[in-house]
Formats: structure tokens, C-alpha cells, sequence
């Protein structure tokens, strides 16, 4: 069992933010006589799992409802996580190709934009900006 300043130095986690978690009931503390409380393993387990899920993109409320996942569903959810943001990570690259594209050929130019406006479909520049990646 561990003490509140052992569990702050062990996890890397501040008071506060340990305290929130047990409000939240994502953690427990165990009172002991002198009226101090103790932290077990799995508490600090909890943290690092905690930590990790943050980490990883998730929010209190969804960590909430996982925190006690055994290390299969866990797993799961880094992989859908990981997935989700594979493909957020290909959308980007496809904006950072068009953008980069698009001032290579100085398509901020008011008489290229005049001239796309009026006559060629915003997709079909797209979809050509695509094909000069």
C-alpha cells in the first residue's frame, strides 16, 4: 500500500489530478486509522492506465466506462484509436498535398479563382490537384 506522496511520485500524476480521478471514482483510496489513505497496485495501475488512455485521445467519460476493461478490451480500443487516427492522419496529408499544390501553382491568384469559379467544378480542380501529388 502506498501513501498519497508516494502514489504522486510513483505515477507522475499530481494531486489534484489524483484526487479528481478518485472523486470520479476511477480510483480508491483506503482510509486508514490516523485518517490519511492508502493506495493499493491495482490504484496505481488504474493511473497508468488512465494516463494511457488520455494520452491515447480519450475523455474522462470514456475512460470511465473502460477503466476496468480486462487487457483484451484495452487492447481493442488502442486499435480502434489507432485506426481512427490513421485515417484522420490520411486526410491531413491529402489537405497538406492540395494546399501544398495549390501554392506551388499560385492558385491564390484573384484571375484563377475568377477563372475556376465560373467555368470548372471546385471537385474537378481538387481531383486535379490530386493527380499532380
Amino acid at each position: 500500500m502506498k501513501e498519497l506522496k508516494e502514489l504522486i511520485k510513483i505515477s507522475g500524476l499530481s494531486e489534484e489530478t489524483i484526487k479528481l480521478y478518485e472523486e470520479l471514482e476511477l480510483i480508491k483510496g483506503h482510509h486508514v486509522s490516523d485518517g490519511s489513505k492508502l493506495y493499493g497496485d491495482y490504484e496505481l495501475l488504474k493511473l497508468w492506465r488512465i494516463s494511457l488512455l488520455k494520452k491515447a485521445g480519450y475523455e474522462l467519460d470514456e475512460i470511465t466506462k473502460a477503466i476496468d476493461s480486462n487487457e483484451s478490451e484495452l487492447h481493442n480500443m488502442l486499435a480502434e484509436q489507432r485506426i481512427k487516427v490513421d485515417r484522420e492522419m490520411a486526410r491531413l496529408s491529402r489537405i497538406r498535398g492540395i494546399t501544398t499544390k495549390a501554392m506551388q501553382l499560385n492558385m491564390m491568384d484573384e484571375k484563377f479563382i475568377k477563372a475556376i469559379s465560373n467555368e470548372v467544378p471546385y471537385t474537378s480542380v481538387l481531383d486535379y490537384l490530386m493527380k499532380l501529388q
